[in-house]
């Protein structure tokens, strides 16, 4: 079946409505037919199956059939800081750190960022990630979508930094990776831009806590760089969870 989502202020008791780019994604490019079944999700996390029972041009209502039992992820306490960085590559990261499960994707402006965003375009870059998020979320398969911020100062993110129990900072030389992560725990992964942090960032996030991460002998992209270090942290989640599990 389709995904789509949904906002929860969209549905009243077992009635549901598609609007936005959404419903036009489903009328006129997949066209929504009466009787067809979907799947819905929801900021909240939650799915439902449910089933088309009208269809106006910028609005699909829907008959809530089931909700769906949803395991969550741990990963989902799970942060990507990302720099900005070009294009298509930005693209990439953002879907596969939606597709890893990440709770919140910040991109942040770095000294060495290439792309500059003026104050005016946040609205419209922040829009344009969250359609990517979106999308990533939607094909797999993921309950809900990961949470978008733009920073525009390496300031910022570092004073956001204290509510976090841990921060790993993706850097040529450290630890490979930490083995588990405690299911409670909040964490936030950093990576830098192409042309690497300054010292000053370096130095800035090291000395409120960040712990650098290790992510082998060659060089890599920050695309790759992002979908590798976020790959490592979520990975201890799993294995911490499936401790857990295994001693119940």
């Amino acid at each position: 079946m389709r995904r789509f989502s949904f906002s929860s202020k969209d549905r009243s008791g077992d009635k549901a409505v598609l609007t936005g780019g959404e419903a036009h994604h489903f009328t006129r490019v997949l066209r929504a037919r009466a009787g067809q079944r979907v799947i819905l999700f929801n900021e909240k996390g939650e799915e439902f199956v449910a089933t088309v029972v009208g269809i106006a041009p910028r609005a699909v209502e829907l008959r809530i059939d089931e909700k769906m039992e949803i395991m969550s992820s741990p990963a989902e306490a799970v942060h990507l800081a990302l720099a900005l960085i070009k294009g298509t590559r930005l693209d990439r990261s953002i879907s596969g750190a939606t597709e890893l499960g990440a709770g919140k994707i910040i991109l942040v402006r770095c000294d060495r960022s290439v792309p500059r965003i003026r104050r005016p375009d946040v609205g419209k870059k922040l829009a344009r990630w969250k359609r990517i998020a979106l999308s990533a979320a939607k094909q797999s398969g993921r309950p809900g979508k990961p949470a978008i911020e733009y920073f525009s100062t390496w300031d910022e993110l570092l004073r956001g930094m204290e509510h976090y129990d841990r921060v790993f900072i993706a850097l040529g030389t450290g630890k490979a990776g930490p083995t588990s992560i405690g299911l409670r725990e909040k964490v936030l992964v950093i990576v830098g831009p192409e042309g690497g942090f300054t010292d000053a960032e370096r130095s800035a996030a090291l000395d409120v806590g960040a712990v650098p991460l290790e992510l082998g002998p060659f060089t890599l992209r920050s695309d790759t760089a992002a979908v590798a270090a976020l790959s490592l942290v979520v990975n201890a989640f799993f294995i911490q969870n499936l401790s857990a599990a295994k001693d119940k």
